[in-house]
């Protein structure tokens, strides 16, 4: 950018003394003068206010992308929580089920020996 700057800025100087060499002819051109010398300044305004626009665009898409991933990372984080936490309660179901499985087995097991000896018995 600074590049383009100095260039734009000798350009306008190389047609100022150009203009300026009409004079020394005998050419009235300060009108001339003034207004190549106004258009430089112009021109070199508008080169540092694209060159502004250009950083501000840059930096809101940085800004964006940083927000994107930190609300990625947090979707990941959330959807491992509530994996983890679903692993846990089907676990604990689980977990649950066969002690209850177990307990009627049991029970099972302790109604038919108690049948066999009260059958037994009777005989």
């Amino acid at each position: 950018m600074k590049n383009t700057v100095k260039t734009l800025t000798l350009v306008g100087a190389l047609a100022l003394t150009l203009l300026c060499a009409g004079c020394s002819n005998g050419n009235d051109s300060s009108s001339e003068a003034n207004s190549a010398d106004t258009s430089a300044s112009d021109t070199v305004k508008t080169a540092e206010a694209s060159d502004a626009g250009s950083k501000a665009t840059a930096e809101a898409s940085d800004a964006e992308s940083k927000a994107t991933a930190e609300a990625s990372d947090a979707e990941s984080k959330a959807t491992a929580e509530a994996s983890d936490a679903e692993s846990k309660v089907t676990a604990e179901a689980s977990d649950a089920e066969s002690k209850a499985t177990a307990e009627a087995s049991d029970a099972e097991s302790k109604t038919t020996a108690e049948a066999v000896k009260t059958a037994e018995a009777a005989e």
